[in-house]
């Protein structure tokens, strides 16, 4: 997501049908693995927010209803 940034995860969580999700770190966003096509997608943090300073350490899915929640250091929160 975005090139030359190092790379890994921090935050695992698994959405109501039991597919991953990872917190990008470096990488300002989240992925996702769909385990039925077996494919990852990627959600970035909006571009009005990424810099060379924004870092997705932490996520959270609820339960109820799949909504996907992250945010970065300066406490902007994203929700898709």
């Amino acid at each position: 997501m975005k090139p030359g940034y190092p790379l890994g995860a921090l935050g695992l969580e698994l959405d109501p049908e039991g597919n991953p999700w990872l917190a990008r770190v470096f990488q300002a966003g989240v992925t996702k693995f769909d385990k039925k096509t077996e494919t990852f997608r990627n959600y970035q943090i909006p571009d009005d927010y990424n810099n060379d300073h924004t870092r997705t350490a932490m996520l959270d899915i609820d339960q109820r209803n799949g909504t996907v929640v992250f945010d970065d250091p300066f406490n902007r929160v994203c929700i898709f």
